[in-house]
């Protein structure tokens, strides 16, 4: 018999619980900083996303997608497990989430200076950005149409590294 749910083609049991190795990953995720992956940003540059975490609730589960701008691109499972330097191993991957840290600064003005990075609660979406001048946050049902047009744009963004996860046949 099948237990849990699944996600993004993967089964997630219903009694796992947030996995230490999940919360570590995520935890350094949210604390990287330009320097740790080798880049700097000059003023001219100040706004341009260099990270990107994606907390998403899958019925009582977390998938969190991680995109740096030196190519890393993974997906952490709150249960355990994950994908991990799917950017690194896939052309496909790395150009979406490329796109995605390029263009997702467009949103920033309309999101909020982020101070911590909860975990989500319902059932939105927790995005972070981080940039230059600082950490940026807004949440959304992925599942429901945005009436805001920064939350679509930062949705078919998403969508578009999930995708290619799928297309390069890791999910």
């Amino acid at each position: 018999m099948r237990e849990g749910l699944k996600c993004f083609g993967v089964r997630i049991k219903k009694s796992a619980t947030v996995d230490e190795t999940y919360r570590g990953l995520r935890e350094r995720a949210v604390n990287i900083t330009p320097s740790d992956i080798n880049i700097s940003l000059n003023d001219e540059h100040k706004n341009q996303v260099y990270a990107a975490i994606v907390d998403m609730p899958i019925g009582e589960k977390i998938v969190t997608l991680v995109c740096f701008f030196d190519g890393t691109t993974s997906l952490y499972f709150s249960n355990g497990g994950g994908i991990l330097g799917g950017g690194r191993k896939h052309e496909i991957i790395q150009k979406a989430a490329g796109d995605f840290l390029f263009s997702s600064g467009q949103a920033i003005p309309f999101m909020q200076k982020a101070s911590d990075y909860p975990l989500p609660t319902s059932k939105n979406s927790m995005v972070y950005l981080k940039c230059g001048e600082g950490t940026y946050t807004t949440q959304f049902n992925m599942a429901e149409s945005q009436n805001e047009k920064y939350k679509a744009f930062l949705n078919f963004l998403i969508q578009r590294v999930i995708n290619a996860f799928r297309e390069s046949h890791e999910l």
